[in-house]
């Protein structure tokens, strides 16, 4: 038996499962172990059909249809305090850099004159 035949074969069997016709299923597999007709019935029964998750379904159009993710979409997904440890570093580096600006600038402000004086 060809490749070819033995899918059709198949494909024959499991159409005849799945309209529970068992006379048909013994009629199509003389010659074949009683196990394959078995095994395709568990196969059947044992994956059920499932609704992927909204969340599942947009990400994969995004994938297919190319659309970059937004830029916060990738903070969202972390966990809570990795996203509060981020606000709070974020938060500190702001500070840090305004004080940094003030203390330049009032350094600026008293070391030009001193700079200036004629020796």
């Amino acid at each position: 038996m060809s490749d070819v035949e033995l899918q059709n074969l198949f494909n024959d069997i499991t159409d005849a499962i799945l309209t529970g016709d068992e006379t048909t299923v013994n009629q199509l597999a003389p010659n074949v172990p009683h196990e394959i007709p078995l095994l395709i019935h568990e196969l059947h029964t044992a994956f059920q059909l499932k609704q992927p998750s909204d969340q599942f379904v947009r990400s994969l159009k995004r994938d297919l249809i190319g659309q970059n993710y937004p830029r916060t979409s990738r903070v969202h997904r972390l966990p809570g305090r990795v996203q509060l440890a981020t606000g709070i570093a974020a938060l500190v580096a702001g500070l840090m850099w305004v004080a940094r600006r003030r203390d330049v600038r009032s350094t600026n402000d008293v070391d030009v004159p001193v700079l200036q004086q004629q020796p």
